[in-house]
């Protein structure tokens, strides 16, 4: 598999939740938050500066610490904070 590219099932599953979400939000009166609001409130101020200055690993260490989160779900977030700057 490609990187990008979700198994069928998956992505089929992914729109079904992705749709759900999206009437809870409606039912409730509720915005959703965008994507890049969503990525920055997922990695904080410290480790969005490690980022910017090109310091992935150390990024990824405090995420896990400040978040309480696993190495995979760390890598994640700064991966995707990585990409709304661009890179």
């Amino acid at each position: 598999m490609s990187e990008g590219h979700l198994p069928p099932d998956i992505a089929v599953r992914l729109v079904a939740l992705e749709q759900q979400v999206a009437h809870l939000y409606a039912e409730l009166g509720l915005v959703a938050p965008s994507m890049t609001e969503a990525v920055l409130a997922a990695i904080g101020g410290e480790a969005q500066q490690l980022v910017r200055d090109g310091r992935r690993a150390e990024a990824i260490r405090e995420v896990m610490v400040a978040e309480g989160v696993s190495q995979a779900a760390a890598i994640a977030r700064v991966d995707a904070f990585s990409r709304t700057l661009g890179r």
